[in-house]
């Protein structure tokens, strides 16, 4: 047996060094993560299902992986996207209901509605009409208008006078599904009005990795450009009406106590102070998917084609902002604070103030009353040139 085993041949070195370089090669392709596509569906702004035309076009942009190293080198500029959910049918079969509160209108107001019908959104425009009367009032006629929809269906409200929309009805109602949240809010780089101490100390941390913005990405309580969103921002939120009814009750009989008490009510404070308590199930857009803050994030998006809502030789003309590090197309851009600094120019970048490309006199806005109020009688003075305000002064009747 011995003299057997001795007169066997060996391979060659070169041989065994092939073959554990083959084997390692099937050990490292094994343990790499692979690459998904979200299960998520779009339609087209007008609500009909898209998904036979855009699952090729939109692939490209759906990548994630199911597990992340968590070295940023390893992953430096790679987009990353929330968990994938199977939400098309429930975002069919959802009714939505965007609102927001405006007794008048400027020229923030008027691209709000305006980016709205781009996508085939109509809100509705709590208050609009009468006399500002504080803050106080518009949480109580919003609480009144809540009540008087169904439970089940979602509500989109933001802030009537910073918001621009880029995304279909289905879109929105999917990137909120996506989230499996009873009601969501916008994250934000700056936490205000608390202390840097106890927003340091009481703010969940976002499940973004910790170098989501470089090497050079920031955690901390005060603006900065790479800091990572973690911080609620009340300007925008999505939340199922009977949810939503309940937060602003809360918020109602908070502000009561706080204006008795001779102090001036905050709404971005009491909600704050509800998320951190855990109430209302309130949890925050950290993937930018529904919605998104744009303050201190002017050069956390770029422009891309929308191949989910036009077909191609239209899409070029019709481009959305995809959020550079998550991979998300953002359904609501909220220019809240510095965001404020170059929101005109995200505007005239932006496909529907194209007169060509939207029809204006089709854009409309809904008042609590059922009222449907044309956009131009509103809101065609707001982007007048020069020498058309002279002329249109010239033209208005004179009082003598």
């Amino acid at each position: 047996m011995l003299g057997s085993m001795t007169s066997r041949r060996v391979p060659p070195p070169r041989v065994l060094v092939l073959v554990a370089t083959l084997a390692a090669a099937l050990v490292l392709f094994a343990a790499t993560p692979p690459i998904v596509t979200l299960s998520v569906n779009h339609c087209s702004a007008a609500g009909v299902d898209a998904s036979a035309r855009t699952t090729a076009r939109t692939s490209h942009s759906r990548h994630t992986q199911e597990s992340l190293d968590s070295s940023p080198a390893a992953h430096a500029g790679q987009a990353l996207r929330p968990p994938a959910h199977t939400v098309v049918n429930a975002a069919r079969n959802a009714n939505l209901t965007i609102a927001t509160f405006a007794t008048s209108a400027n020229r923030g107001f008027c691209d709000t509605i305006l980016s709205a019908a781009a996508y085939g959104l109509v809100p509705t425009v709590i208050g609009w009409g009468d006399p500002w009367r504080g803050y106080r009032s518009k949480v109580v006629t919003t609480l009144a208008f809540l009540k008087s929809l169904p439970p089940e269906n979602i509500v989109l409200f933001h802030d009537g006078f910073d918001v621009h929309f880029q995304a279909s009805k289905q879109q929105l109602l999917a990137a909120f599904l996506r989230q499996n949240a009873s009601i969501l809010f916008m994250a934000e780089k700056n936490c205000w009005p608390m202390t840097d101490e106890r927003c340091d100390a009481a703010f969940p941390v976002s499940p973004l990795p910790r170098w989501a913005w470089g090497p050079n990405t920031v955690y901390q309580a005060h603006s900065h450009v790479l800091n990572i969103p973690h911080f609620i921002n009340a300007g925008t939120m999505m939340g199922y009406a009977r949810t939503t009814t309940a937060l602003f009750s809360e918020m109602a009989r908070r502000v009561a106590e706080i204006e008795l008490a001779g102090n001036k009510a905050d709404d971005q404070e009491i909600v704050g102070e509800l998320y951190l308590a855990g109430a209302f199930g309130i949890k925050l857009d950290f993937w930018m998917d529904a919605m998104m803050s744009m303050h201190f994030s002017k050069d956390d998006t770029t422009l891309q084609p929308d191949f989910v809502n036009f077909e191609p030789a239209e899409a070029a003309a019709r481009r959305v902002r995809r959020h550079k590090i998550t991979g998300t197309v953002p359904g609501v851009l909220h220019f809240n604070g510095n965001g404020k600094d170059w929101m005109e120019s995200f505007a005239k970048s932006s496909w529907w103030r194209n007169t060509t490309l939207l029809d204006r006199a089709s854009v409309v806005f809904r008042t609590v009353g059922g009222e449907t109020v044309q956009w131009e009688p509103v809101c065609s003075r707001f982007y007048l040139t020069w020498p058309q305000w002279v002329a249109s002064l010239l033209d208005s009747p004179k009082p003598f």
